[in-house]
């Protein structure tokens, strides 16, 4: 379980959109998943967390390759242009969904103890 939420949640943090389904599918069968479960996961892009996902990894992605925080203002952005943000995010949704999906699976793995009651 902790592994399936943890796929779900790296791949809800991509930047494509469109294929989070696919992917999720195609992911879990290759790696012997339960689906749904890695589909639920991946439900963290939710239009309400989306914008703070994508921000948090164009600023990962750029702290990783220019070694600081990326000027975030509409003139940088301009600037900047939607490929090279689009490969920052690209580059920074690999961390920023690994450390969101370990923090989802250690929760699923704390609530799951054994001797845990289910209903609690």
């Amino acid at each position: 379980m902790a592994a399936a939420i943890f796929l779900g949640v790296l791949i809800g943090c991509s930047p494509f959109y469109g294929f989070h389904v696919i992917l999720c599918l195609v992911l879990a069968f290759v790696f012997r998943l339960n689906k749904l479960v890695v589909w639920l996961g991946s439900n963290v892009s939710l239009p309400v967390f989306a914008p703070f996902l994508t921000f948090l990894s164009i600023q990962c992605g750029y702290l990783m390759i220019h070694g600081e925080f990326a000027d975030v203002t509409l003139e940088t952005i301009r600037a900047t242009g939607a490929l090279d943000l689009f490969w920052y995010w690209t580059l920074g949704f690999l961390p920023v969904g690994s450390a969101l999906g370990l923090a989802c699976s250690l929760l699923v793995l704390i609530k799951m103890r054994p001797g845990d009651d289910a209903t609690s």
